[in-house]
């Protein structure tokens, strides 16, 4: 008896849990200002992105009429995804960021809290651009990996260029370097103040590999592994310098597997910028960085073969295009006219 007890609860909490106790799609009215109004009583939506390309980033801006711990409030992207609310300034105000993921077809996203005993789940409607960014061929080295024994600590590799291959992924897998990157930029930033004013040092700079790319490597003739590039890399000689797109805290300055040196910056309220592939890294875990402050210098490490930096922005785990980021006329259209760069936290 007490066993089927807890099925039934088990069962009844995950329906509450996933069911919408208002399940009513959101209708956004525009008014007079930039703000939008939504008809929910608990919560108000003051601002949302009204458009997102596949692959872009957007954000919502909403004030809570009832108490509610900031824990307890989420966006939720394609049923994968949740990105926390940060609180902003005062009146109850929460902001939250979100990304389309660039391998998902589609794009859903809802505001989920709590009530009382109950999850409130409710959909949010957004105008979708479906962006094309590619697929191109990869063809690898039969060599790839032999100059890498060093670097990546493996004392052999198998003379067959397909099985080098497989064990050199197996053994970066098996080290979980990708795993703690996830762990960090899915949980909440660490850093109180969101001041992104960005910082483009990339400017002088060719870009080798675009985001979005559809990757397929081929080797022998066999496609042994396709990919989406979640970043864009970009050249500039040999061991050109490295600056931080923005203010941020450090939490991570290491090697980091395919990655090589790696650092990963935390811009506040689930933004994060990383930079792969560095010969040297200049900063530490835990330093506070300026914008445009040099962090390092580009390089080969990691699982790749030329100079180059992979640079990528991270937003609640999720890979977004840098290049709304490093484009100041999009970051000051989409997000001065609801917060103007203003300065929020978790007080």
């Amino acid at each position: 008896m007490d066993k089927m007890k807890k099925i039934l609860f088990s069962v009844t909490f995950f329906l509450v849990l996933f069911s919408c106790a208002k399940n009513s799609s959101v209708t956004i009215k525009e008014e007079n200002t930039s703000f939008f109004e939504s008809p929910f009583e608990d919560i108000q939506i003051l601002y949302l992105t009204p458009s997102i390309k596949k692959g872009g980033s957007g954000f919502i801006l909403v004030k809570s009429n009832i108490p509610l711990e900031i824990s307890n409030i989420f966006i939720l992207v394609n049923e994968s995804y949740k990105c926390p609310f940060y609180n902003y300034n005062s009146e109850k105000k929460l902001l939250s960021f979100f990304g389309w993921p660039v391998y998902q077809n589609d794009l859903r996203l809802s505001v989920v809290y709590r009530k009382g005993e109950n999850w409130i789940t409710n959909k949010l409607e957004i105008k979708k651009s479906y962006i094309d960014y590619g697929k191109v061929k990869i063809a690898l080295s039969d060599k790839f990996g032999i100059e890498k024994l060093e670097e990546f600590n493996i004392a052999k590799l198998p003379a067959d260029p397909l099985k080098r291959y497989e064990f050199i992924l197996k053994e970066l897998s098996a080290k979980k370097s990708f795993d703690a990157i996830k762990y960090i930029t899915e949980n909440r930033s660490k850093f109180n103040v969101f001041k992104f004013y960005p910082y483009n040092s990339f400017k002088d700079c060719k870009v080798s590999s675009p985001y979005g790319l559809k990757r397929d490597f081929y080797l022998k003739n066999k496609n042994v592994r396709s990919s989406y590039h979640l970043g864009v890399d970009f050249v500039n000689g040999k061991n050109f310098s490295i600056y931080s797109i923005a203010d941020g805290i450090v939490v991570f300055s290491g090697y980091n597997g395919g990655n090589g040196n790696y650092i990963l910056i935390d811009h506040g309220a689930g933004i994060y910028s990383s930079y792969s592939h560095c010969s040297k890294l200049l900063v530490k875990e835990g330093n506070y960085v300026k914008k445009g402050e040099l962090i390092a210098f580009s390089g080969s490490s990691g699982y790749v073969t030329g100079d180059h930096l992979h640079f990528s922005i991270i937003i609640n785990g999720i890979y977004v295009d840098p290049s709304e980021w490093l484009d100041e006329n999009w970051v000051k259209e989409n997000l001065s006219p609801v917060f103007d760069f203003a300065p929020l936290g978790d007080d």
